[in-house]
């Protein structure tokens, strides 16, 4: 019984069975296609699943092709280097630069993920306005690389 449960408490304790997700919530106010786009990457075995689901904005018609619901799989490697991108970003910086900064047109940006600390949630109003003094370089070319490995073209996006 003390052999299970002191395999139990190093199992919960073990980096290797650690908790690795990503999630992008992005939402513009007025862009018709591709309106609200949410992905979701999370570690299944040595490999990871990225859910993509993409919307038009409601009520118009002609912009269906911007609907989807997909499942991907991508080797770890791609996304382990997203993972160490984020940890090399300096998030309080970003946060401090940015939190009087809101619009009423514009993109919404919402990235959360979990890796080697406490879940972080980053909420960027347009990140493509004022990017550089904004100090929002790296967390920008993030976002991209996520949106381009989801197999959407960010230029539709950003």
């Amino acid at each position: 019984m003390l052999a299970l449960l002191t395999a139990i408490l190093f199992s919960c304790f073990n980096p290797s069975t650690e908790n690795k997700s990503i999630e992008l919530l992005f939402s513009h106010s007025m862009r018709i296609p591709y309106n609200t786009i949410n992905i979701k990457i999370n570690q299944k075995n040595n490999k990871y699943e990225i859910n993509i689901i993409t919307k038009q904005m409601n009520g118009k018609v002609g912009y269906e092709y911007s609907n989807t619901n997909k499942k991907i799989i991508v080797e770890s490697i791609i996304i382990e280097e997203i993972f160490n991108d984020l940890l090399d970003i300096n998030i309080s910086h970003i946060k401090e630069l940015n939190s009087n900064i809101h619009g009423r047109d514009g993109t919404s940006i919402i990235l959360k993920y979990q890796y080697k600390k406490p879940n972080e949630i980053i909420e960027i109003w347009s990140i493509d306005y004022e990017t550089d003094k904004r100090g929002l370089q790296e967390l920008y070319n993030i976002i991209k690389k996520i949106i381009e490995i989801s197999e959407i073209d960010p230029k539709l996006i950003l």
